[in-house]
């Protein structure tokens, strides 16, 4: 399911790029997750904020 939607993407994108001239760029998403980590290393004290993060990140993958 996840290999259909990204393939999907992937033509909507150059389809943007060729028919509207977008431009898409690639950023360094690193510094931003080292930045706000704290923040997540903070929900650890709260288990049921914690528990939806787990279940978002679970999502994710």
């Amino acid at each position: 399911e996840k290999a259909a939607w990204d393939k999907e993407i992937e033509k909507t994108r150059l389809a943007a790029v060729k028919d509207f001239n977008v431009e898409f760029y690639e950023i360094d998403k690193k510094p931003f997750q080292k930045a706000v980590q704290p923040i997540y290393d903070g929900l650890k004290n709260k288990p049921r904020l914690y528990g939806l993060y787990q279940r978002i990140q679970t999502a994710k993958n």
